[in-house]
């Protein structure tokens, strides 16, 4: 049997559902989820998305997402 994945751990596989369409690979993977914190009283979660650019064309489709 596997080993439970921490809260961080389901928090960045649920953002690995969202694909930069540039890179074709998810947020993750590219390396845009900084400061990931996860409050373990009462869950709320919190993360910067740092992007390739300020102006990045697809930021508000991840906001969305």
């Amino acid at each position: 049997m596997g080993a439970a994945l921490s809260r961080e751990d389901e928090v960045l596989a649920q953002l690995e559902r969202i694909i930069d369409p540039d890179f074709g690979m998810d947020i993750v993977a590219c390396g845009f989820v900084k400061d990931l914190e996860v409050d373990a009283e009462d869950g709320k979660v919190a993360f910067r998305l740092e992007l390739t650019t300020p102006a990045c064309p697809v930021k508000d489709v991840f906001e969305n997402q």
